[in-house]
């Protein structure tokens, strides 16, 4: 899911969600070892104004080549890009998961929303209030 602040324009978040516990977030560290996650967070750092809090709940598997899954990972409006990919090797707990997004037979990869879609996205644009004095 991705949202933008209507106000500005500019607020944009990725949250990754497992439909099979939706209450509980999905995170990198979940699939991955955090040691092959060191890069992300030192990309993050380089490119973002502050530390991003929640980076390995940002994500989305985008494409499958062979042993390797690219991840997309969302940064917030402080940094100077707004999303990162990294290339990780598939853990074996995900390697069917995967394949079959990958072929379609169940869920989908991240690069292939567009054709899925007919080309539409849904935006969220969210206005808040604050009280005055």
């Amino acid at each position: 899911m991705k949202c933008a602040s209507g106000a500005t324009g500019t607020g944009r978040k990725t949250v990754a969600v497992d439909l099979r516990h939706p209450g509980t977030p999905a995170l990198l560290t979940d699939y991955f070892p955090a040691h092959e996650l060191d890069s992300l967070v030192t990309r993050a750092n380089l490119l973002c104004h502050s530390k991003p809090e929640h980076l390995f709940n940002r994500f989305a598997f985008s494409e499958l080549h062979g042993n390797a899954v690219v991840v997309a990972v969302t940064l917030p409006p402080d940094c100077s890009t707004s999303s990162v990919s990294l290339a990780l090797n598939v853990p074996t707990k995900l390697s069917l998961p995967l394949q079959l997004a990958a072929s379609r037979k169940q869920g989908f990869l991240l690069k292939d929303q567009p054709m899925i879609s007919g080309g539409q996205t849904t935006t969220i644009n969210y206005h808040y209030r604050t009280t005055g004095s």
